[in-house]
């Protein structure tokens, strides 16, 4: 799990791992209706590596915090 949050966060910092979601947080964002397919919300955020950092620590705090049920 940490090299999967680590993952999330550095692609702000290296491009190069963009777009990356990690597997628990595709689920939330499943969960939270905006869909799992990481090249769809790749392309929802513009294709920009800080805004997918961003969505992806997001998810990742929904998640740990059990804030998907905000969403529904």
């Amino acid at each position: 799990m940490g090299a999967d949050i680590f993952f999330d966060t550095a692609q702000g910092v290296w491009p190069c791992l963009a777009p990356f979601i990690d597997p628990r947080s595709s689920k939330t964002a499943a969960a939270i209706g905006i869909g799992s397919d990481v090249q769809v919300l790749w392309k929802e955020v513009g294709q920009d590596p800080m805004q997918m950092c961003k969505l992806a620590s997001a998810l990742t705090y929904v998640r740990l915090e059990k804030k998907e049920a905000e969403f529904k």
